[in-house]
Formats: C-alpha cells, structure tokens, sequence
C-alpha cells in the first residue's frame, strides 16, 4: 500500500500562476515493472533478516480525476466532473524492511474530452510515495 502525493510542475492555464492548486492525492491502480535489490542480514542459527531495498521502475496507472473550478480556469460549465487519466512515469523506491519510500516523475494523459478543460493535462509532475508491505 502506497500513499501517493503529486506536485505538477506547471500548468496550461491562463488564469493561474505556475504552482497554483497543484499538489493532489489521489488513488490509481495499474502495473509497474522494474528492478529489486535486496539487502539481507544473516544470523547464525536465525533466519534472513531483510533489511534493504532498492527498486528502480516504469508503471503505467489509470486514474480517476475531478474536474472543479480550480484546476478548469473557472469553467462555468464544469460540475465536479470526473474522467480519466493514464499515468506514465518513472520511479525509484528506498525499503527499509517493510517500509518504503518512493520517488516518481511522471505525466497525466486524459483519455476524454473533458480532460481538454483541466489545467494540468499533459503537464510533467513529480511524486512522492510513503509504503507499507502488506505481504
């Protein structure tokens, strides 16, 4: 489980400056392939102890966004409208034991046409994840 964080790195609005209303959370689902390396400690008589892990990865993930006034230039039109969005980026993870800690870079592309009003749309963002393994 991973709480994600997204700060985007400008916007396409007319209306707000750059790093306005630009910080969202939100829940996606979808797939990421990477790298793990692992870091154990091992004890005499006691069982591999994890300790560490690097992942370095690529995902892919759906979202589902909101339109409001905020992020569609006051759109009079826009009533908390949602679509979605797919996510492409780049990531690395630091673990400690079953903790993590993710940093992302990625971009939102919408898949309708109500994502044509949201400021952010194909703007590059960087994230921060904070983890905890369930299994």
């Amino acid at each position: 489980i991973t709480v994600p964080l997204k700060i985007y790195m400008g916007n396409n609005s007319d209306e707000l400056p750059d790093f306005t209303n630009n910080v969202v959370s939100d829940i996606n689902l979808g797939i990421t392939v990477g790298h793990n390396t692992e870091r154990y400690l091992f004890r005499p008589g006691r069982a591999p102890e994890l300790r560490n892990h690097h992942f370095i990865f690529v995902f892919l993930t759906a979202n589902r966004l909101q339109l409001n006034a905020l992020n569609t230039d006051n759109d009079p039109d826009i009533n908390d409208d949602d679509f979605l969005a797919l996510s492409l980026g780049l990531g690395y993870q630091f673990g400690f034991r079953r903790f993590g800690i993710s940093l992302m870079f990625g971009q939102d592309l919408p898949s309708s046409s109500l994502g044509d009003k949201w400021v952010f749309r194909n703007q590059p963002w960087f994230g921060l994840g904070i983890g905890y393994q369930l299994f």
